[in-house]
């Protein structure tokens, strides 16, 4: 359909091998439309845009003979049969495709893309269509039903939930990724945050004998999270720290903010304080609403699109505003600039504003306007007030406002510049309001440290002072 050809080399292929193999190729192969046998990002070809790529695949499925079919069946093939008793155990997509105005064109050069379940194909060995039951997986669903005191046919959506995404985390902080609320690291959090949830749900308290179970488990193939094993456990546990944190400061804030209208049972909050609660506390729509708290999901999600917009602007302008990378060190550099900015204008008065930047994960530099050298003792001055703010740990958020409401709260901004009619604030404590595109950290702590290792004169009234962080 849609130009794309049946996909006659695969067939041939596989008929060939069965053939080999003394099997009949009619009843192993079984054809599907592009609705269950291509991939692209963006799902069928009819959804693709021009110049995305994509292609066919071809499944490889388990039969669990034992099990029997239901009223989901509509044949004895994994295309129309979806009672479970066909589980596809590996994949290969042919990336041959582009798509362009004039139809699908093959591509100069194509690729193979394989993947295959590890716990799938142990399923299919020991013959349980339920991935959770076996080998793998088995044992740390019996110390998760010790550790709730809950049984697991009974709960299996949560028990999965919480073997699976703590089995990812532990391979994802294994590649020396930390939680955050950017790329991968937010991902990451995601991960564990559900994670916790549902082992919270299930009346669980200490989720530490999880995590090793989960190491145990996988050590025969993945040696190395012996050797680190104690950063990915107290990584988890910080994690679990910060969320517990996030969960008090996001409760106190609605009490704070619905003092005196309370109701009974749900409790009904604006889009605007549930997009705050996700922002700033980092809770999904989810969380927020297993807290107790309901809002209109319109309004948050056209807040959520409004948001992204901004991030995906301010990613695209990430070199104009100084920063070389995303990495950890220099979103640690990013904020302590925040830092810097505001300490300079406590000292010197708030004439003094930044004129540039460039932040790697090497070092900061920080340009700003000021006639003369720096002193040694107003450098101690201002190491002293950055790292006091630093050991304050103070928590770091935005919140997206108008641009006139931006004015209003004294947030720091060359307003002269041309800024959308929705600007992005970041707010670190009470201490700095600063026009900003971010990414930064969600507490000062996370920078360690900071000092100044250099200044120089960059002419007409203009100072350059280097720093380091961490």
């Amino acid at each position: 359909t849609d130009g794309v050809p049946y996909d006659q080399e695969a067939f041939d292929l596989w008929s060939k091998i069965l053939t080999d193999e003394g099997m009949s190729p009619d009843e192993r192969i079984f054809a599907a439309d592009v609705d269950k046998n291509w991939w692209s990002r963006s799902g069928v070809p009819a959804n693709m845009p021009i110049g995305e790529i994509g292609g066919p695949d071809t499944e490889i499925y388990y039969l669990f003979e034992d099990l029997k079919h239901t009223d989901k069946c509509t044949g004895n093939s994994p295309v129309g049969c979806e009672c479970g008793r066909f589980t596809e155990i590996a994949n290969s997509v042919f990336i041959q495709y582009k798509k362009t105005e004039n139809g699908f064109e093959e591509l100069p050069q194509k690729n193979v893309d394989y993947g295959g379940g590890v716990e799938r194909l142990m399923a299919a060995i020991e013959n349980t269509p339920d991935v959770f039951t076996a080998d793998l997986f088995r044992p740390i669903i019996k110390l998760i039903e010790d550790e709730t005191g809950k049984k697991y046919e009974l709960n299996k959506k949560e028990m999965q939930v919480i073997a699976d995404h703590l089995g990812a985390a532990v391979f994802i902080i294994n590649s020396k990724i930390k939680p955050s609320n950017k790329d991968q690291g937010y991902v990451l959090r995601r991960l564990l945050r559900r994670a916790f949830d549902n082992f919270y749900t299930l009346g669980g308290e200490n989720i530490a004998p999880v995590i090793e179970k989960v190491v145990e488990q996988y050590l025969l193939t993945d040696n190395e999270l012996k050797d680190n094993f104690e950063e990915i456990k107290l990584t988890i546990l910080e994690e679990e720290k910060k969320y517990h944190v996030a969960i008090t400061e996001a409760k106190n804030f609605i009490e704070k903010r619905y003092k005196g209208k309370e109701v009974s049972g749900t409790k009904e909050i604006s889009a605007d304080d549930a997009f705050l609660l996700y922002s700033t506390h980092g809770l999904s729509p989810t969380q927020i609403r297993s807290l107790g708290y309901v809002f209109n999901e319109q309004e948050f999600a056209n807040k959520m699109e409004e948001h992204q917009k901004l991030s995906r602007s301010g990613a695209e302008q990430k070199f104009k505003g100084g920063l070389a990378d995303h990495s950890e060190k220099t979103i640690m550099g990013h904020t302590a600039t925040h830092l810097l900015h505001k300490a300079l204008r406590d000292m010197f008065g708030t004439d003094l504003h930044q004129t540039g930047s460039n932040i790697t994960s090497e070092r900061v530099r920080f340009d700003f306007n000021f006639e003369r050298k720096l002193e040694d003792s107003e450098i101690a001055e201002i190491e002293k007030t950055v790292n006091g703010k630093i050991a304050e740990n103070l928590p770091v958020h935005f919140e997206i406002m108008p641009i006139a409401r931006a004015k209003e709260t004294g947030a720091i901004g060359l307003f002269d510049e041309k800024y959308a009619e929705d600007v992005k604030v970041y707010f670190i404590g009470d201490y700095s309001k600063e026009l900003c595109g971010g990414p930064h950290v969600n507490f000062t702590s996370e920078i360690k440290q900071f000092k100044i290792i250099k200044q120089e004169n960059i002419g007409h009234g203009q100072r350059r002072i280097y720093c380091v962080v961490g």
